[in-house]
C-alpha cells in the first residue's frame, strides 16, 4: 500500500491554501482578491465584463462573448465596484494572457500608470480591510 502526503501551507489571513512550492500563488508579486465588479473596456467590447480577481498590479476579467485581443495594445479599464463604497474609476492595462472559449473570454491585465491610481488604491485598501474584518469575525 502506497501513501502519498501532500503538505499544504495555509495562510488564514489571506485564506489561501496551496501545495508548498507548487502553485502560482507563491510566485505572485501581490495579493489577489476575489472580487466581483462590473467592468467596461470600451475600446475592446461593447459588452460589460466581470472582474474576477484583482491585485495591486493586475486583474482578471471575464466577458461572456468571444473577443479578439491585441496583446500589445493598452486598454482603458473602467471598474464599477459593487461591494466597496467607492466610486467607479479608470485604469490603463495591458493584456498579459488571454483564454478564449467558444462563447467567452478571460483576460489577465497588468496595470500601467493611470489617472485612476488614487481611487484604485482606496479600493484595494477597502478589500484588505474587509478581508481582515471577515478573518477576525470568523474567530470570535
Amino acid at each position: 500500500m502506497r501513501v502519498s502526503v501532500v503538505l499544504f501551507k495555509l495562510d488564514n489571513l489571506h485564506k489561501t491554501s496551496d501545495p508548498i512550492g507548487m502553485g502560482k500563488a507563491d510566485l505572485r508579486k501581490a495579493k489577489r482578491f476575489e472580487e466581483v465588479a462590473k467592468v467596461s473596456v470600451p475600446n475592446l467590447s461593447q459588452f460589460s465584463g466581470v472582474l474576477v480577481d484583482v491585485s495591486k498590479i493586475g486583474c482578471r476579467i471575464h466577458f461572456n462573448v468571444f473577443l479578439n485581443i491585441e496583446m500589445d495594445m493598452e486598454y482603458e479599464i473602467l471598474i464599477f465596484p459593487v461591494l466597496a463604497d467607492i466610486d467607479s474609476f479608470t485604469l490603463v492595462g495591458e493584456p498579459v494572457w488571454v483564454q478564449n472559449k467558444s462563447k467567452s473570454t478571460e483576460i489577465g491585465f497588468k496595470f500601467l500608470r493611470s489617472v485612476g491610481t488614487k481611487p484604485f488604491e482606496a479600493y484595494i485598501d477597502n478589500l484588505e480591510d474587509r478581508e481582515k474584518k471577515t478573518f477576525w469575525e470568523e474567530r470570535l
